[in-house]
């Protein structure tokens, strides 16, 4: 009703952001330098809430941190909002992370598929934002790999995991 419509434009006009402003400048994901500070790079991302009943579901949890690395958040603006004034925006941290599709056929499974967080948290190296990026422009899925030979020749690293 008017009453809601008049509170998102409030909201919006809190935050600094205009109400004009396309999706992907406003909804983000971005990742932290190895410190937790944020690397200044706001990666556009589509999705929604549950509420809406999007396939990519997202959400934003001030204080995430699901991890022992150091990481940023944007204070919301209040308790009844999750859009960040110091972000101008929607800082994405938590939501669909692996999305696989799989067809099982004849001649073996056959799949695409994405992590969308990537391959690596370790900053700077070639998979810290491959999939992220893949992902945020222009929503896709990679193809898996389910053969010895397909995944011996799309191998990048081997990590051998021992007791010992």
């Amino acid at each position: 009703t008017l009453n809601q419509f008049a509170r998102a434009v409030q909201v919006i006009n809190e935050a600094g952001v205009a109400v004009d402003a396309k999706l992907g400048d406003v909804q983000f994901v971005e990742r932290s330098l190895p410190d937790g500070s944020a690397t200044g790079e706001k990666i556009p991302w589509g999705g929604a809430h549950n509420i809406e009943g999007g396939f990519n579901v997202f959400n934003i949890v001030a204080g995430n941190n699901g991890t022992l690395l150091p990481r940023h958040t944007y204070a919301p603006l209040n308790s009844n909002t999750i859009m960040s004034a110091e972000a101008q925006g929607y800082h994405i941290n938590y939501g669909s992370s692996w999305m696989l599709v799989i067809n099982f056929t004849d001649e073996g499974p056959q799949g695409r598929g994405i992590l969308t967080y990537s391959q690596s948290r370790v900053f700077g190296s070639d998979h810290f934002l491959d999939q992220t990026l893949l992902y945020s422009q222009q929503p896709s899925l990679r193809d898996m790999y389910f053969t010895e030979e397909d995944i011996a020749a799309n191998t990048i690293n081997e990590l051998i995991l021992s007791s010992d």
